[in-house]
């Protein structure tokens, strides 16, 4: 079974079919009681560790962190598969913050979705497919997503992830000052370029000399959030090409090129 389709025979089929060439090998390991004994250990253990194997059930997701754009929509895909005839196949979507109980968010039986009437119109889910849908995506948004499969079936079987999602607002394009703007003498003079952005979250800021990151040295230093670099005293190995480059986790934008006057 996965997200997208409802029993998948040939999956079933061929997950059974492993079991039983495992339990036809280890009968013909079976020679003696200790030896027996010996490798239904070994089989034991791996059959854990295969996936799907027989039959189990495991849901997985491409990332465990998503990062979101504020004002945009989100999409958290699971999948999930396993094989054993399944009479109902329940999903529930949880949210919690740090310190926080989880809340519920909806949930489904088979193809009928329960959702909580106050995030009805926010939150989306098309079962079989367990993926979620968040339109808009909010600030208030962020945090983790825990997504919980239940299969009914002979005996019930249960699984679960968890998704940490980020929201950022996109960087704009940086623009960059320097001091003095006239030009500074050689060996005499100090310079200051600093990085100013007008939108954008948790940024990062990397300076850049003829395309080339600047590192701290005996006369390059940089302020504690990396969006100011001063250049003190400034020599004629200074000359070149600087632009500041700002990033976070949804974006990155370069500032124009500067080319600061060095007498």
């Amino acid at each position: 079974m996965g997200q997208d389709a409802f029993m998948e025979p040939f999956g079933r089929t061929r997950g059974i079919l492993q079991c039983k060439i495992y339990l036809l090998l280890l009968g013909s390991l079976c020679f003696a009681p200790l030896a027996c004994e010996m490798w239904l250990r070994v089989f034991t253990a791996f059959l854990f560790f295969s996936a799907g194997a027989c039959l189990g059930l495991k849901v997985t997701v491409p990332s465990h962190t998503i990062h979101g754009i504020r004002g945009q929509a989100l999409y958290l895909p699971v999948h999930y598969g396993f094989h054993t005839p399944a009479s109902d196949i329940q999903i529930i979507w949880l949210f919690e913050r740090l310190h926080t109980m989880p809340k519920y968010l909806l949930g489904s039986v088979n193809k009928s979705v329960v959702p909580d009437l106050e995030f009805q119109h926010k939150f989306t889910m098309m079962p079989p497919n367990a993926s979620l849908l968040i339109n808009p995506l909010q600030f208030a948004d962020e945090g983790n997503y825990i997504v919980k499969v239940n299969i009914q079936g002979n005996g019930t079987l249960s699984a679960s992830q968890k998704i940490q999602v980020t929201v950022d607002d996109p960087v704009t394009k940086p623009v960059v000052q320097t001091q003095p703007s006239s030009g500074v003498v050689e060996y005499v003079g100090n310079m200051t370029l600093t990085c100013l952005v007008e939108g954008g979250t948790r940024l990062g800021y990397q300076w850049l000399k003829n395309r080339r990151p600047v590192h701290t040295s005996s006369t390059n230093s940089f302020s504690p959030q990396n969006n100011t670099l001063r250049i003190a005293p400034v020599t004629k190995e200074d000359i070149g090409n600087y632009s500041c480059l700002v990033k976070n986790p949804v974006s990155e934008m370069e500032s124009d090129i500067i080319t600061p006057t060095i007498y």
